[in-house]
């Protein structure tokens, strides 16, 4: 897809510019998940958890710079109905006709290397704002029950598996030397459900 080699592209380029060569080592900084709140293009709402983990580089004066390994996974659901025109990766499929209605239920599972970066801010400021950049591998399984009756329709199912780029930013709320909370807005391109993701989560200093 023009877009997944293009935002993959861009996702490279800035991340060899944004974040520079460093000898300090990444030390690890803590472990924890969310929840999350999606606007997905072609389905509309769905929700999702994931899990991660935390690692930072100090860069003096040039603020952090947070290597951010995590899974995510969400679920939507959408009913299509003959009054609906078939959405774009229905339309050269066999059996389409006007007497039959669906659900469509997708699930994905995202594996995603980001990487946030932390601006220098002062000391006393008591929350953490930052921005960040990511690729993941995705697996997305498509399940469509059809609710109406015609030759040869039957459940289906079908898995599929691409590449995106994420871009995100957010603000960390530290609660003590041990928690933090953070609040994240991220989006995806380049697989075949584009979307914006609202979560948050908590992270535990370990």
């Amino acid at each position: 897809m023009p877009i997944c080699r293009g935002s993959i592209a861009c996702a490279f380029a800035v991340l060899f510019i944004v974040f520079p060569r460093t000898n300090h080592a990444a030390t690890f900084i803590g472990a924890g998940g969310k929840a999350s709140l999606l606007a997905i293009d072609d389905l509309g709402l769905g929700v999702g958890m994931g899990g991660h983990m935390q690692f930072g580089i100090d860069l003096r004066r040039a603020g952090e710079l947070h290597i951010y390994p995590n899974i995510d996974f969400w679920f939507s659901s959408e009913e299509y109905y003959r009054t609906t025109p078939p959405p774009w990766w229905y339309q050269d499929r066999q059996y389409w006709n006007d007497d039959i209605w669906w659900d469509l239920n997708v699930f994905e599972l995202s594996i995603n290397l980001d990487a946030r970066y932390y601006f220098p801010l002062p000391a006393a400021l008591k929350v953490n704002p930052y921005a960040g950049l990511g690729l993941a591998p995705i697996i997305t399984i498509y399940d469509w029950d059809p609710k109406g009756s015609a030759p040869g329709w039957v459940d289906d199912n079908e898995t599929e598996i691409g590449v995106a780029a994420n871009i995100m930013g957010g603000v960390d709320f530290p609660l003590s030397p041990s928690m933090m909370l953070f609040a994240e807005m991220k989006g995806k391109a380049g697989s075949d459900f584009e979307l914006f993701k609202f979560s948050g989560g908590i992270t535990f200093r370990l």
